[in-house]
């Protein structure tokens, strides 16, 4: 099995990739970070740059945020190797060695020539085999930790929602314009970075250069 081809991005946002390149090769890890981000910015739906601020980010040793890249690297393009590599050394460095341990199989997976990839899931394999075990308690989820949690709206064709919008306990008390409105006020509050992630992971992308009051039309409709 050969590994597919590579994500690539827009033409718009290249200038920023290779601006952030240079920049990590020099070792400069926060100013590619921000290039990286600035591509996002331009192309939100680019899995390649998705990967490149992951890897940015885990060079700041700022794990928890590579892994919310990798995540969605991986929901842009589950067939490239490296979206499950990137996730897979974002779960090793926060100990999650089982995750790790899954994520660096799919990699080898779809690239079983790789030989580091098969070196990293030796690596969590055996740290998930010595590490201690954790505890049994349930846990109470981000809700514990004051944590937005996203909300599904009840009707169709609206999408996931970032921020807690509706009660998952009250939205069957309100109505679709009810819901819609407050949907509506939540999303306002969102950065134009948090918005552009909404509308990738509701698979929704406006054309280049569309407004942000589009872009929320978009996700509302």
């Amino acid at each position: 099995m050969s590994a597919v081809p590579g994500p690539t991005c827009i033409q718009e946002a290249a200038q920023a990739k290779d601006a952030g390149n240079a920049a990590f090769a020099a070792g400069r890890f926060e100013e590619a970070y921000a290039h990286y981000s600035e591509a996002i910015r331009i192309d939100p739906a680019s899995a390649l740059l998705r990967s490149n601020r992951a890897g940015a980010l885990a060079s700041m040793g700022r794990h928890t945020e590579a892994l919310n890249d990798a995540d969605m690297c991986v929901s842009l393009r589950p067939d490239w190797w490296k979206s499950f590599t990137r996730r897979g050394h974002a779960q090793f460095q926060l100990g999650r060695f089982a995750e790790a341990e899954a994520s660096f199989t799919e990699a080898l997976r779809l690239n079983p020539q790789e030989r580091s990839i098969a070196e990293a899931l030796e690596r969590a394999a055996q740290r998930r085999a010595t590490a201690p075990p954790t505890s049994s308690a349930p846990s109470l989820g981000p809700r514990a930790a004051g944590a937005a949690v996203p909300f599904a709206p009840p009707v169709a064709p609206w999408n996931t929602v970032a921020t807690e919008a509706v009660d998952t306990g009250d939205w069957q008390k309100l109505n679709d314009k009810e819901i819609r409105e407050r949907l509506e006020r939540s999303i306002n509050k969102l950065s134009d970075a948090q918005l552009d992630d909404e509308l990738v992971r509701a698979g929704l992308y406006p054309k280049y250069g569309a407004s942000r009051a589009d872009k929320i039309q978009l996700y509302l409709r």
